[in-house]
């Protein structure tokens, strides 16, 4: 009996370790989380969304989006994503906004200006990524304006800021005795009317 017993106690040991690797196997979930676009499978023993982002190290705010909530239990199978929030700041036309996106790209974050973009001018390319540190854009918007010259109506299509800019386009040159109805810094709007007088000063001696 006494050389039965050793035997016994090893297999015990042998099916409490083989208990605590089936146990530690059933713990563990298959996922897919996908963080801004990319995605990859992960192994996780987190029983909710957020203690799984929790795990990978990835915080978030209220600024981000995760799909599902933060509560929802993650279960073998289950897909994450997040989308981290940018901060960007848009300058149209010399007005200054500011918002959140989870957008990534400047042409995806466009969609969210109330404004018609068509034929503007940006400071950066449609395509260009925003990092998560953000991006600041200055957008030109495309002007039709009138300008009244020796009451000759001339249209001109701009996305220039002021009426110089305007002038200029039309290759207007002013001088300081001309007319203009407006400052030469007077900003622009679509729609806008100006009138433009050009004056000579001309001296004449006669001699009599």
């Amino acid at each position: 009996m006494r050389k039965i017993i050793p035997v016994v106690a090893a297999g015990a040991t042998t099916l409490a370790l083989a208990g605590t690797t089936f146990g530690y196997a059933n713990l563990n979930k298959s996922v897919t989380l996908s963080v801004d676009g990319q995605t990859s499978q992960v192994s996780t023993s987190a029983d909710t969304v957020a203690a799984l982002l929790k795990s990978k190290g990835i915080e978030v705010t209220s600024h981000d989006v995760v799909a599902p909530n933060l509560d929802v239990k993650v279960e073998e199978g289950t897909r994450v994503a997040v989308q981290f929030g940018r901060q960007v700041t848009f300058t149209v036309d010399g007005a200054k906004q500011t918002i959140w996106t989870t957008a990534l790209t400047v042409d995806e974050a466009l969609s969210a200006l109330a404004v018609d973009l068509a034929g503007a001018q940006l400071s950066t390319s449609r395509s260009s990524t925003i990092g998560r540190q953000g991006l600041a854009i200055i957008i030109a918007t495309e002007k039709t304006v009138l300008i009244i010259d020796a009451g000759k109506k001339r249209t001109i299509t701009t996305t220039g800021q002021t009426l110089a800019d305007a002038l200029a386009a039309a290759k207007i040159t002013v001088d300081h005795d001309d007319k203009l109805s407006a400052s030469p810094n007077a900003r622009l709007l679509d729609g806008s009317k100006f009138t433009f007088t050009r004056v000579d000063i001309k001296s004449k001696t006669k001699k009599v």
